[in-house]
């Protein structure tokens, strides 16, 4: 097999997810696509590097399917060191177990990132005591967290959790555009909040711009969510955005490969 082609800029993707992790159960379980596909998908997008999210089952039974989906994102990225790192699922449902989890992401296997957390703070049942316990811990391992979340989460989230480092996902998918153009303006407030330029809401021009304008440039990332989304379709928003190439630039890898060796991680 030829040597993989270096692409002429590193583009660094902050949230991917395994076509098979957590096996059948997982909700990209079906994906047609296997490792190899991958792989050669990401290379053709020049994609260089990125974090794997690991995706646990839609209904879990028990902590243990979700631990399992975190090794197999583990055992993936270590076959291929160098170009990926991980991101582990916890559930603020099991905060014990999560808690135990989430340390040993960090001490025993030296990984910085948590993958997607939702947060809904006004459905009812929501575990707010488990989630924020799992964030706290998270700051205090000055890890990443992805969270999903909406306006309110993120005002909530910039009172609660000031200092964390985080990661808002998807800045273009919600409600209408003054909403979605609030929720950015408060995630200005968060020293260490960051905002993800991913694949829902491409119909929706200048938010992009209006992210790095109001949050800066150095704190919007390009997360494709692929699989399922192309990473190609938010690489090509990114770059007929209406900004420098340098920013598209930053987007594009040099802002989270910062955010990256802050949290004490290097490819």
């Amino acid at each position: 097999m030829p040597a993989r082609r270096r692409p002429e800029r590193p583009i660094t993707d902050a949230r991917l997810h395994l076509p098979d992790v957590g096996g059948q159960r997982s909700a990209f379980g079906s994906w047609n696509l296997d490792e190899a596909g991958f792989l050669r998908y990401l290379d053709r997008c020049g994609v260089e590097r990125g974090v794997i999210h690991a995706v646990p089952p839609p209904q879990p039974n028990g902590f243990a399917e979700i631990v399992a989906a975190n090794r197999s994102v583990l055992r993936f990225v270590e076959k291929h060191r160098g170009r990926f790192t991980a991101a582990c699922a916890l559930d603020p449902r099991f905060p014990d177990e999560a808690l135990r989890e989430l340390d040993d992401w960090k001490r025993r296997f030296g990984m910085v990132w948590v993958a997607d957390l939702p947060f809904a703070p006004s459905e009812q049942g929501f575990p707010r005591a488990g989630f924020d316990r799992l964030l706290r811990q998270a700051d205090s391992l000055a890890m990443v967290a992805t969270v999903n979340t909406d306006m309110e989460g993120v005002s909530q989230l910039s009172q609660t959790h000031p200092d964390a480092t985080l990661v808002f996902s998807q800045l273009e998918a919600g409600a209408d555009r003054p909403q979605l153009l609030r929720r950015i303006e408060l995630a200005s407030a968060g020293k260490n909040f960051y905002l993800e330029a991913g694949p829902r809401g491409y119909e929706r021009m200048g938010l992009i711009e209006f992210a790095v304008e109001r949050v800066g440039e150095a704190r919007v990332l390009y997360g494709s969510s692929f699989v399922p989304t192309s990473p190609a379709a938010v690489i090509a928003k990114v770059d007929n955005a209406f900004l420098s190439s340098g920013q598209k630039e930053a987007i594009l890898f040099r802002n989270i490969e910062a955010l990256l060796q802050k949290a004490g991680w290097r490819f």
